[in-house]
């Protein structure tokens, strides 16, 4: 086992949320920013972050905005994205 495969069976699996948002521009053309949102614990299989309490009633909201979500690794304060799995 190498020395990088051992920490990331030791390391917290999470789950990068983030936002995108579409904007049309006076031209037509069409305008993608993505934003850093949070970090959960695990890997989340949905299509959007769940709220992580029920007194986070605005995250409901959150079902009908566009999500990109990446699979990572927390090891030693850093981020370790997983590789992308295509079906």
């Amino acid at each position: 086992m190498t020395t990088q495969s051992k920490t990331l069976s030791e390391a917290q699996a999470i789950t990068c949320w983030i936002m995108v948002n579409k904007k049309k521009e006076k031209d037509e053309s069409i305008t993608i920013t993505k934003t850093h949102n949070h970090i959960a614990d695990g890997w989340n299989e949905g299509d959007y972050p769940l709220p992580i309490d029920s007194s986070f009633s605005n995250q409901k909201s959150w079902a009908s905005l566009n999500w990109e979500k990446k699979y990572a690794y927390l090891t030693e304060g850093k981020v370790v994205y997983q590789e992308e799995i295509t079906e």
